[in-house]
C-alpha cells in the first residue's frame, strides 16, 4: 500500500467554519472541509492552493500548517495534512452543492462524513489558534 497524502483546509472567518456539502458519492450530501489528494511531484503547499481554488474558488488566503494525522481505513492509508486558512476573498462552491459558514459552537451538529467525526473538537480549537 502506498500512503496517499491529503491536504485539508480549515477555513475560518469571524469564528465561523466554512464547510462544504458533498455533491457526489461516496457520502453524497455529507459535510466536509475542502481539500484533496496531493498529486505526484506536487508540494503540499501547491496542492493546498490548487485544491482550494478548484473546490471553493479561493486564490487569496493566508495559511499555516497545523498537524498531520495518519489514518488507515477500507479505502487505504492516508496522511492527512491540516491547515488553518484565513480567506481574503469570497468563496464559491465549484464541486459542492453549497458552502455553509457555521459558528464553531455548532459544528458538532453537522452531518459530517463519518471519518471526520474524530476531528471535530480539533476543528473547533483551530479557531483559537
Amino acid at each position: 500500500h502506498t500512503m496517499k497524502h491529503v491536504v485539508i483546509g480549515i477555513i475560518y472567518q469571524n469564528h465561523h467554519l466554512c464547510v462544504a456539502k458533498r455533491l457526489s458519492e461516496p457520502f453524497l450530501g455529507y459535510i466536509e472541509c475542502p481539500g484533496g489528494k496531493v498529486e505526484e511531484n506536487e508540494s503540499f503547499d501547491d496542492a493546498l492552493k490548487r485544491e482550494l481554488y478548484e473546490e471553493v474558488n479561493l486564490s487569496h488566503f493566508d495559511y499555516n500548517f497545523l498537524r498531520t494525522i495518519n489514518v488507515s481505513n477500507s479505502l487505504g492509508e492516508f496522511s492527512l495534512h491540516f491547515y488553518k486558512i484565513i480567506p481574503h476573498d469570497n468563496l464559491h462552491p465549484k464541486v459542492y452543492t453549497e458552502l455553509l459558514w457555521i459558528h464553531r459552537d455548532h459544528i458538532h451538529e453537522l452531518n459530517w462524513i463519518p471519518h471526520n467525526i474524530p476531528y471535530i473538537d480539533f476543528f473547533k480549537q483551530v479557531d483559537l489558534l
